[in-house]
Formats: C-alpha cells, sequence, structure tokens
C-alpha cells in the first residue's frame, strides 16, 4: 500500500527502512532519496514507527535497570 504518494513510498519500504535503523519520518524519505513534499504521509509513517517500537522486545534486564533505593 502507497504510504507516501508524492515519493511512492509503499510500507513495505517504510519497514525495510525500519530494518536500515531508521528511527524518523524525514529519514525514512531521505533513506530513499526523496524529501518530505505534502505531509499528508507523515501521521502513517509515524504510525508504523510506532508501532515497531512498541513490538520491540524490552532489551533493559532485571540487573541493567537503575536502583530505585539509594545504596548507602
Amino acid at each position: 500500500m502507497y504510504i507516501c504518494v508524492c515519493n511512492s513510498i509503499t510500507d513495505r519500504q517504510v519497514k525495510v527502512a525500519l530494518e536500515a535503523g531508521i528511527d524518523n519520518w524525514r529519514d525514512v524519505h531521505a533513506h530513499f532519496g526523496s524529501k518530505p513534499n505534502c505531509g499528508q504521509c507523515q501521521c502513517e509513517i509515524v504510525n508504523i514507527l510506532e508501532m515497531n517500537r512498541l513490538e520491540q522486545p524490552n532489551t533493559v534486564g532485571v540487573f541493567d535497570s537503575p536502583s530505585l533505593v539509594s545504596v548507602e
């Protein structure tokens, strides 16, 4: 499905950009050599980026998190 009609960017291409480490809607365009034009795609690209963040497993382990109690 086309997400950005101005630059012919599809939802699959947005996912390819995510796999390349892109995490900003403007950088999705730059990844494919284009720039945002009318801005109508911003909301949909941001939604895809956010869904990807939510689907990522929490990489902070129990022992990696900061202490909630001061150690003195």
